[in-house]
């Protein structure tokens, strides 16, 4: 519930697409 930790989790999920693209 923190936005440091959604931040966080948009990062992990950005860094996932760019490491599948």
């Amino acid at each position: 519930m923190s936005i440091d930790q959604e931040r966080k989790k948009m990062d992990l999920d950005r860094g996932k697409s760019k490491v599948i693209e």
